[in-house]
């Protein structure tokens, strides 16, 4: 009898478990305007600025777009404008998400073409020194990381540093 009452217990548990497993696994955002959104986010108790909204993602592509710097305006660009493209570039702090500095750093170069044009100059690593003495400078008022930005421009320069480009 006491064997069958843990097994219930075991099979409740792990039951319970997939159940709320499948729920996360199958949870998608769609939009403010989906009443079913807002009662997952009210029992997920889920901080409204954690999530994105179609608002946040419009905005992101259109910072990704504005980024993308034709090359003949690279090549001829002062180094202040090239560090201001780099520090402000939307998806920065994807190169934070590798397992080594080096595959961070190349994936942001193969993402952003002032990284790539910035790097290929002879200067840059006195560039980037020069850049994290005062990186406020360099940082947008409107740059989609925040009060984050500035930490995650002095990051990622920081790991600029410590690989070989």
């Amino acid at each position: 009898m006491c064997i069958l009452a843990v097994c219930i217990l075991i099979g409740y548990n792990t039951s319970a478990e997939r159940e709320e497993w499948n729920y996360a696994k199958n949870y998608r955002i769609k939009g403010w305007e989906d009443i079913e959104l807002k009662e997952q986010i009210d029992m997920m108790d889920v901080p409204e600025e954690y999530l994105i909204s179609a608002d946040t993602d419009t905005e992101l592509k259109e910072q990704i777009d504005m980024m993308d710097v034709p090359e003949e305006y690279l090549i001829s660009a002062d180094a202040e404008e090239l560090i201001k493209n780099v520090v402000n570039y939307p998806l920065l702090i994807d190169a934070f998400v590798y397992d080594n500095p080096e595959q961070g750093v190349e994936h942001i170069r193969n993402t952003c073409s002032a990284l790539d044009e910035l790097l290929k100059r002879d200067d840059a690593l006195e560039l980037i020194n020069k850049a994290l003495e005062d990186v406020s400078r360099y940082i947008d008022e409107d740059n989609i990381q925040g009060e984050l930005a500035e930490s995650v421009a002095e990051g990622f320069l920081k790991l600029l540093l410590q690989t070989e480009f």
